[in-house]
């Protein structure tokens, strides 16, 4: 027929076109597919300091929270205006704090500023996993799907190649040449975001050249969203155009989530570190951050016993901050004081800490000039020029984070507790321990310099021996002075718990002394006609109590003081202090008077709960006695089987 090959003709076409689009379908999918081998390469994993293998990143990432108030650019008046109650907290300039995704979703050009180990890599990389993981970017709250390339900076300038040709040399590897043509197409339309990631990284020498790149390319594809990360002290210039994020500290359920995410296997341990942070504020203070949180599980995971290894804990964070953190990326930073070694900086931490906490006026924060007057003096004792101060803490800021800046005028340690650390070693040092001791016994803010200078001390026995002779509650009878002897046996038992170097003998000695004391502590409430009874809940330890009468109006101090000391006993466990204080409650003759039942429940309850968390089936069968003595009474026998129910469900 005539119309045959006219027909054919046309079929042909359509199939032509149909097969030229399945290829470039399939081409782009390469492309795509290429590129997302590439980046989950680079991000799903994060190698953490310590750990012998990487780990899923999606596995222990939370929620960043973000702030657009960059808090060392502040003066102290607007410091003041942003929350006179809190200004000198470290998070009160995170009045402004959003979802980190929600900022992101939203702007596209972001510098992402933060300290040592604060997350700004992990955030980018999460980021970049978001967007080519449908799960993980189903829970974030970005709106639009992009295509991320990850770049590193310093390999970028290393390479000298442009930011294009440095993303299609990867995707190329498993395409062909034209796969330039695929990043440019994407770009220009938008449909990427581009990830630059360290930029303090980036020698000295090359800074200049980094900046411009961005530049440059920002301008050129001006619809591609782009983030840059920067340590917060090496942005020392800006990029035109870009919003300036930092990254707040980790807030509670932050930290708790992660700690859940690291013990995954073993929610007991979680939970056990959880109750810790919990009552020991120093500690806790060192879960703000990413990093320093991490090597806060992985030693909890080693040996179980923070409290008896806090020192040294301390010790491992210093060391990476001043030399790990870096090295571990393989990456050391240009020092442009090599006498100022990294022995000689802690020592500077130390006096600077020293300096202005005892021979000031306590202060947490220092002014710049003071600062710089101060630092000025210490490189003269080692040979360097005075005039080279102010580079030097720029330097340290930069490359540790220890010392940063608070407020545009001022600075401060990064962590209130590295500084009573610091502290501690300076009064050390100078062998002012007594001298410290005696004129801050009894002030409650001068606790965890103590704690940590007994710890760090060669024989710290005869503070110890004065904390227990100022600690007896022999004697006593008012609920004001019991409550201040009990916040000194709850110091006392925290500087026996910190690793303290002393005799068996003394160790014996105070260990009895505090178990005895709590009895000591009953006699006082009894002659009261009041009678505690502990009770174990999920969160630590309550004091319910009986009364016969009118109680007195500061029996409500009294307790929180005890609660505090049976807190610090089940959160922070000793199994040398438990096995004393059982032999003493054992030991102990209850009497067989009127009130005898309800005295004996009283003491053995308020000394025996709080070891659960060391001899819990020891403790379990003195509870199971109580109970038995119990039995004729409902409202004491229903608070005993809950005290067993507890003990068996989450000690045993």
């Amino acid at each position: 027929m005539l119309l045959d090959d006219p027909i054919k003709k046309s079929v042909n076409s359509v199939f032509d076109t149909l097969n030229k689009k399945t290829e470039a379908y399939d081409l782009l999918n390469k492309y795509k597919n290429a590129n997302i081998d590439y980046v989950k390469s680079q991000v799903e994993n994060v190698q953490i300091l310590g750990m012998s293998q990487p780990v899923k990143l999606a596995d222990i990432y939370s929620t960043t929270m973000i702030s657009t108030s960059i808090h060392r650019r502040l003066y102290s008046t607007e410091w003041a205006e942003l929350n006179s109650e809190r200004r000198y907290e470290k998070n009160a300039f995170h009045k402004s704090t959003v979802r980190a995704d929600d900022f992101i979703d939203k702007e596209n050009r972001i510098v992402v500023l933060a300290g040592p180990g604060a997350g700004k890599t992990t955030l980018l990389k999460y980021t970049a996993l978001s967007y080519i993981d449908d799960e993980i970017f189903k829970k974030s709250n970005l709106k639009k799907k992009k295509v991320p390339f990850f770049i590193s900076l310093p390999e970028l300038i290393e390479t000298g190649l442009s930011v294009i040709e440095f993303i299609s040399e990867r995707i190329k590897i498993k395409t062909h040449e034209y796969a330039i043509e695929y990043v440019k197409h994407n770009l220009l339309k938008g449909h990427c975001v581009v990830l630059f990631d360290s930029l303090d990284e980036v020698s000295n020498d090359h800074k200049d050249n980094a900046f411009k790149i961005i530049e440059k390319f920002s301008q050129c594809y001006v619809k591609t969203k782009i983030i840059v990360t920067c340590r917060v002290a090496d942005y020392d210039r800006t990029i035109e155009g870009f919003f300036e994020i930092e990254i707040s500290r980790l807030t509670e359920p932050a930290i708790k989530k992660i700690i859940k995410a690291w013990f995954r296997g073993s929610p007991k341990k979680a939970r056990e570190l959880i109750n810790h942070l919990s009552i020991d504020k120093d500690v806790y203070s060192l879960t703000e951050t990413p990093l320093l949180l991490s090597l806060l599980c992985i030693q909890y995971a080693n040996d179980l016993n923070i409290p008896n290894r806090k020192t040294e804990l301390y010790s491992r964070c210093i060391d990476a901050l001043l030399r790990l953190w870096d090295t571990s990326r393989g990456f050391r930073r240009d020092s442009a004081f090599a006498a100022l070694t990294d022995d000689r900086k802690a020592k500077l931490f130390s006096d600077v800490a020293y300096r202005f906490l005892l021979e000031t006026d306590g202060k947490y924060f220092f002014p710049e000039k003071e600062l710089t007057i101060f630092i000025a003096e210490f490189i003269q004792k080692y040979a360097m020029d005075k005039g080279l101060a102010k580079e030097i803490i720029k330097e340290i800021e930069s490359h540790h984070g220890i010392i940063e800046k608070f407020s545009a005028e001022s600075y401060s340690f990064s962590h209130v507790s590295f500084q009573e650390y610091f502290v501690a070693m300076a009064i050390v040092a100078k062998r002012k321990e007594l001298e410290f001791f005696k004129k801050n016994i009894s002030n409650i803010k001068a606790s965890s310099i103590i704690i940590f200078m007994v710890s760090l001390m060669d024989d710290p026995t005869p503070i110890l021996n004065l904390l227990q002779q100022r600690s007896t509650l022999v004697g006593i009878k008012t609920y004001p002075a019991m409550s201040s002897r009990t916040e000194l046996l709850s110091l006392l038992y925290r500087c026996m718990n910190s690793g303290v170097c002393i005799s068996y003998e003394l160790r014996e000695s105070i260990y009895k002394h505090i178990a005895e004391s709590q009895i000591e502590m009953s006699k006082i409430y009894h002659e009261s006609s009041t009678f505690p009874i502990a009770k174990l809940e999920k969160d630590g330890v309550r004091h319910m109590f009986f009364y016969i009468g009118k109680p007195r109006k500061t029996l409500e101090a009294a307790l929180l003081a005890y609660r505090k000391l049976s807190n610090e006993i089940l959160l922070s466990p000793n199994r040398i202090y438990s096995d004393i204080a059982v032999t003493v409650i054992d030991t102990h003759y209850f009497g067989d008077g009127r009130d005898s039942k309800i005295i004996e429940t009283s003491i053995r309850s308020c000394l025996l709960v709080p070891l659960v968390g060391s001899i819990p089936k020891k403790v379990l069968k003195r509870l199971d006695s109580i109970n038995d003595l119990n039995k004729q009474d409902s409202l004491l026998a229903k608070i005993g089987k809950e005290n067993t129910d507890m003990v068996k469900n989450s000690y045993i």
